[in-house]
């Protein structure tokens, strides 16, 4: 693992772990709230794409769930509201 390792990831299970956390109405509930740690994380990695829930890149990522997917093999999981 790591940047000079292959990692792989397993799309179904991260793109359940996104949903599961919202409701019927889009609605995130209260007990699901965003914390942002730094565990030592190393913050120079570089993004690789954006993508929406089947994988496709785009440019218009608004009001949708999509996934910047990293050189390091971290997946951050982002809705752009407006």
């Amino acid at each position: 693992p790591g940047s000079f390792g292959n990692m792989t990831i397993d799309a179904n299970i991260e793109i359940w772990q996104f949903v599961s956390r919202y409701d019927i109405n889009g609605l995130i509930g209260c007990i699901t709230t965003s914390i942002n740690e730094n565990n030592g994380q190393n913050d120079n990695k570089q993004l690789i794409k954006i993508v929406d829930l089947l994988g496709r890149e785009s440019k218009d990522f608004k009001n949708q769930p999509v996934f910047y997917i990293y050189d390091d093999g971290t997946v951050d999981k982002k809705i752009i509201i407006e």
